[in-house]
């Protein structure tokens, strides 16, 4: 029981620590959500956040979404006028799409630049070395993980 309690454990840890650029980006931040809610507690308590370096984050992560913000509200209109054109009756214009393509790129290659810039500011300037090493640690157990369940996955089909 406690190895399936810490399992679980692990995989929302895991499930955190692998949206810190989203919630770096300020998804999940709205309506209360975000890092301190919705599981952030765990997180925290697991690394041992202090308060100060919880503001710190939560300043961070207001910082990100700012500046990510109307990235996200383009990419958003660019995706629906790309949805608009393939669900459209009349013959695809493929320049159009080609245009929306390499503009909806251009803003995910921005906003994955900025989710690296605020994840190693998080890690570098807001967690200790004591803390990176439990996040590292986690990472690598979630990777582990993560990979036996995909070669358990590619077994199950296999037979």
């Amino acid at each position: 029981m406690k190895s399936k309690f810490a399992v679980g454990f692990m995989m929302v840890a895991v499930v955190l620590v692998a949206q810190l650029p989203a919630l770096a980006q300020g998804r999940g931040m709205r309506g209360g959500g975000g890092w301190m809610g919705g599981g952030g507690f765990m997180m925290a308590a697991y690394l041992g956040l202090t308060s100060e370096q919880q503001s710190q984050l939560k300043t961070l992560q207001q910082s990100a979404w700012t500046t990510a913000k109307p990235l996200v509200q383009q990419l958003a209109t660019y995706q629906n006028q790309l949805r608009q054109l393939t669900e459209s009756n009349t013959p695809l214009n493929t320049a159009q799409v080609n245009t929306l393509v390499g503009e909806i790129a251009a803003i995910q290659s921005q906003l994955t630049v900025a989710r690296a810039q605020t994840q190693w500011q998080y890690f570098n300037s807001i967690l200790t070395p004591d803390q990176q090493a439990k996040l590292l640690q986690l990472q690598q157990q979630m990777q582990q993980m993560r990979q036996n369940h995909h070669n358990n996955q590619n077994n199950n089909s296999n037979q």
